[in-house]
C-alpha cells in the first residue's frame, strides 16, 4: 500500500548515512539552544522499536567519532528519561555490548569520551551503577 511505501526499511548504508547527517547537524555551529530539544523531538518521549535502535547506534557513534553535541543531548535525554528507566538501561547495554564485548580494547576510548562530554561519562556512570553494584554478594 502507499503507507507501506512511505515507511520503507532503510538500507545499512542508508542507515548509516542518517546517522552521520544527525552527528553533522550536532556538531554544526548552529543555535546551541536548539540542539536538545531537536534531539527530545527525534527521539524524547515514546520512541518507536525502531528509533531506539537508531538512537542506540547514533550514541554509540558519537562515543567513536568523539561527537560532543550529540553526546551532550544524550545526557540531558538521560536526564530527562531516568538513569534507571529501561530505554536508558537497554541504551546502557548497547554501549556495553559495542564497547565491551564488539571492542574489549577501548578503555582508551572511553577516557577520550570524559574529556569530550563529561556529562555524558557522568549520566552513563550513573545508570551503569544501577546496573552494577559493589555490595557483596550473598553466599548461596
Amino acid at each position: 500500500t502507499e503507507r507501506q511505501a512511505y515507511f520503507r526499511k532503510l538500507t545499512a548504508i542508508q542507515e548509516l548515512q542518517l546517522l552521520e547527517l544527525f552527528c553533522t547537524y550536532f556538531n554544526w555551529d548552529c543555535d546551541k539552544s536548539l540542539r536538545v530539544p531537536v534531539f527530545d523531538s527525534l527521539f524524547g518521549g515514546n520512541v518507536s522499536s525502531y528509533k531506539k535502535h537508531l538512537l542506540f547506534k547514533l550514541v554509540s557513534l558519537a562515543v567513536a567519532v568523539k561527537c560532543g553535541p550529540v553526546l551532550e543531548c544524550t545526557a540531558f535525554w538521560i536526564l530527562d528519561q531516568g538513569s534507571r528507566s529501561n530505554i536508558v538501561l537497554d541504551l546502557v547495554d548497547h554501549l556495553l555490548h559495542d564497547y565491551s564485548v564488539l571492542l574489549p580494547k577501548s578503555l582508551p576510548l572511553y577516557r577520550s569520551v570524559a574529556a569530550t562530554s563529561p556529562l555524558f561519562v557522568n549520566q552513563l556512570l550513573q545508570a551503569y551503577s544501577s546496573i552494577y553494584t559493589m555490595a557483596p554478594r550473598n553466599p548461596g
